[in-house]
């Protein structure tokens, strides 16, 4: 009896100490098995980290590249959304000609920030390829066929030759 109920008494105090201290060794039992998920965490995100700063600068072009990556993320996932809520919405023609309207142009002015590439898509838009752009996208990109700005042939080699 005398041993039961030390059993139990240590089973009260265990519990106690698990619901004032949750982290402590104490509580779990367990404070190596958390000292290794702690290292395994720590391990990841430094990999993670490495592999996504090596991604960067190996194929997004460093630091440059992911700034100009954000910039038009920044313009397109927010129209994209609203895109999105006016399908749901089912948006009458007119709703969906003044967001096209808006939105192209502001694609337009991204485009002219951030030139090169997104200068080539704006050229698709303006020529419809693939039939996946509206009239009036196609009319606002349609200045980038004969009026974008160009860059000097040494430029473009030293892009193109590393």
């Amino acid at each position: 009896m005398q041993a039961a109920l030390r059993i139990r008494s240590a089973s009260i105090c265990h519990r106690a100490l698990k619901q004032r201290c949750p982290f402590s060794s104490l509580s779990t039992g367990r404070s190596k098995k958390s000292g290794n998920l702690a290292l395994g965490l720590a391990s990841g995100t430094f990999l993670t980290t490495a592999a996504a700063i090596t991604y960067m600068n190996n194929h997004v072009g460093g630091s440059e590249g992911l700034i100009r990556t954000m910039s038009f993320y920044s313009l397109a996932i927010p129209r994209y959304f609203q895109y999105r809520a006016h399908m749901l919405m089912q948006s009458p023609d007119e709703v969906w000609d003044e967001l096209h309207e808006e939105t192209s142009k502001a694609g337009l002015d991204k485009i002219m920030e951030l030139q090169g590439f997104y200068v080539k898509s704006g050229q698709m838009a303006a020529a419809n390829i693939g039939n996946a752009f509206p009239k009036i996208w196609q009319d606002t990109m349609s200045v980038l066929q004969d009026e974008c700005p160009s860059e000097s042939f040494e430029v473009v080699k030293s892009i193109v030759e590393p």
